[in-house]
């Protein structure tokens, strides 16, 4: 069995456009710092990682205790959007309805939901085929995580990924048997 924890960042700070280098605002840092613990008796065998600066920065205090390195993945990047969305056309419910009640049209001129899960989930598969059998870490982000999450819970909604959108850090434990999903623990 694989088992796979998902860690959605810690809190990052938004006056800084650019999502490559958006860094952890410092409630992130400490909440980065207080996942150390969360993990303790856990044996990892790998970690991980989208590219942007605010999932590295929340599992980094992990790897470092457990002298592990990141090995950063560039398709487990957040959902590409149209960084203006929230403030020009609606608030953020809204936003999150229509992009998950229709997942192939994009909202915002960015990603669909669907592009997103396709290109995380492929991802996930080639970390699935290398991780066989062990237990990783992957620094993930929200809109990502609950496409991850939507491609196995058929039934998940924009609802859904209202519960934890604003959970930061936010960790989803997923265990497999080969591809096939045999359990996801959302705390």
């Amino acid at each position: 069995m694989t088992v796979v924890y998902f860690v959605r960042h810690a809190e990052s700070d938004h006056t800084v456009i650019d999502e490559l280098t958006r860094p952890l605002t410092i409630k992130g840092k400490k909440d980065a710092k207080e996942l150390v613990g969360h993990f303790d008796s856990i044996s990892i065998d790998s970690i991980y990682s989208s590219p942007y600066l605010r999932a590295i920065s929340t599992i980094k205090p992990i790897a470092d205790k457990k002298n592990i390195k990141i090995n950063i993945r560039d398709n487990l990047k957040e959902r590409l959007s149209n960084s203006s969305w929230i403030h020009n056309q609606m608030d953020l419910e809204t936003f999150v309805d229509r992009m998950w009640f229709d997942t192939k049209t994009s909202v915002d001129g960015g990603e669909t939901i669907a592009e997103l899960k396709k290109r995380n989930i492929s991802e996930l598969t080639s970390i699935l085929n290398e991780s066989n059998n062990r237990t990783i870490i992957i620094g993930t982000h929200g809109t990502a995580l609950a496409s991850i999450i939507s491609n196995y819970e058929c039934a998940f909604t924009g609802k859904d990924f209202m519960k934890f959108i604003n959970v930061m850090p936010y960790i989803v434990k997923m265990m497999f048997k080969g591809q096939d999903l045999l359990k996801i623990d959302r705390k």
